[in-house]
């Protein structure tokens, strides 16, 4: 299946998908809205890529009128695409019930034997 190349749309789902708010409750914080993408520190990778994302500017007497275009530079950015690509598809996640989960005895490695 053909992926999306829609940019903009992509990057405002990223954003919003890493977006979370907490509140302070003393004692501890808690969280109002959890993050729905979480990046691990073993995605080396991803992480260079989020640290280096940049938006095209504007060059010439243009540049001193206008902020930054709504454009990024397509340049080290392959894992930021995937991402989200997949978000736009607005994936769930479906939990599928095992032999465990059904009452039989669980085998952690059934080709062991």
């Amino acid at each position: 299946m053909p992926a999306t190349k829609v940019r903009t749309q992509s990057d405002k789902r990223i954003e919003d998908a890493l977006t979370y708010s907490k509140v302070n409750l003393g004692d501890h914080e808690e969280y109002i809205k959890k993050p729905e993408l979480f990046i691990f520190e073993t995605c080396i990778r991803t992480i260079f890529e989020f640290e280096h994302y940049s938006w095209d500017d504007w060059t010439g007497k243009t540049a001193e009128r206008k902020g930054l275009k709504e454009k990024t530079i397509d340049k080290d950015d392959h894992a930021i695409e995937c991402i989200g690509r997949i978000l736009i598809q607005e994936p769930k996640f479906v939990e599928i019930p095992t032999a465990q989960d059904e009452g039989e005895e669980y085998d952690p490695d059934p080709y062991e034997h």
